[in-house]
């Protein structure tokens, strides 16, 4: 197209196209745990997102760090599986995971290639449902656990921050 000569007003604006918004599914399973789905067939890929009701609001005082500790350690055991096996089915799946303690409920995500979404599903429900938690695990997060906090003490703005709560403020 060439160039409009100076001075020619723009051509007129075309009608918008109406958006092209997938079908939500929507249902409820036996134990109460709403899902939502969005499929679109375009691409052979899935992405999940749960939400569970199991953040930093729902931890008993004498709990702090528990929803952490459980979205930390939510891929290192089954019975009978360890956390080198569990990561290598993942990775054998092509599938991208995370788990994030979040204040008001547990994130978890993953994507993958639809062909996959299957045996991934089938290894997601017996995380959610049969975690195990081996000792050996949950003994290195708390041991790296507090180095990070012994760490973060060693911090100058952490420091810094201390140092001004006890100061008093000058009007």
């Amino acid at each position: 197209a060439s160039p409009r000569p100076r001075g020619e007003p723009p051509p007129p604006v075309g009608r918008a196209k109406p958006p092209k918004v997938p079908r939500l599914e929507r249902f409820t399973l036996a134990n109460g745990l709403p899902v939502l789905i969005v499929e679109d067939r375009r691409l052979p890929l899935f992405e999940l997102r749960l939400s569970m009701p199991a953040g930093k609001l729902s931890e008993g005082s004498s709990e702090p760090g528990q929803s952490e500790a459980a979205a930390s350690l939510f891929f290192k055991g089954l019975p009978g599986r360890d956390a080198a096996a569990i990561a290598s089915a993942l990775t054998g799946l092509g599938v991208s995971i995370g788990v994030e303690g979040r204040r008001e409920c547990a994130l978890l995500s993953a994507s993958g290639l639809t062909r996959n979404a299957e045996p991934f599903l089938r290894l997601l429900a017996e995380l959610l449902t049969r975690n195990a938690f081996p000792e050996p695990e949950v003994r290195l997060w708390r041991d790296q656990t507090l180095d990070r906090l012994r760490q973060v003490r060693l911090d100058p703005d952490f420091l810094t921050g201390e140092a001004m709560k006890n100061t008093p403020a000058e009007v």
